[in-house]
């Protein structure tokens, strides 16, 4: 299964809401125009996953109090691949590199995303958040990647 990432725009919206809704996405707004409102704040940095034209993943990087903050949504049937090292890779690289930040939060509920988070290096800070560091060894190992 290929996977594009390119970063998502308006007429990409309805399908993104789709994802949202049945992946049951914390925080999404009932209303589907609130929710595109939300999507399309300046501070929202959002992108997609194209499997053969379908959308799979959904990656927000969002800058709140000056902090970043990061979510991920993906279909079920993309759900045990999204972690593959391209996709890391392009989280890091966004974070870190094109958005300059040192740092990243991400919100985790099940035991299962904490897992996967601390996999990856996040460190916990409090009952939900995890935060990753541009300088741990699991960011460093992937930006040093060269071919993916």
């Amino acid at each position: 299964m290929t996977l594009e990432i390119k970063k998502v725009t308006e007429k990409d919206f309805d399908c993104i809401y789709q994802l949202l809704k049945q992946e049951d996405f914390p925080y999404l707004p009932v209303d589907k125009q609130t929710a595109f409102n939300e999507l399309s704040k300046n501070d929202n940095y959002i992108y997609a996953g194209f499997s053969e034209s379908k959308i799979v993943l959904f990656l927000c990087f969002c800058e709140r109090s000056g902090k970043l903050y990061f979510d991920i949504a993906c279909a079920k049937d993309y759900q045990k691949k999204w972690a593959s090292k391209q996709i890391l890779k392009f989280i890091f690289e966004t974070a870190f590199q094109d958005l300059g930040y040192e740092e990243f939060y991400v919100e985790s509920f099940t035991d299962q995303s904490r897992y996967v988070v601390e996999k990856f290096g996040f460190r916990r800070i409090d009952q939900c958040f995890y935060r990753l560091s541009a300088n741990s060894d699991s960011v460093v190992r992937y930006l040093q990647t060269k071919e993916i």
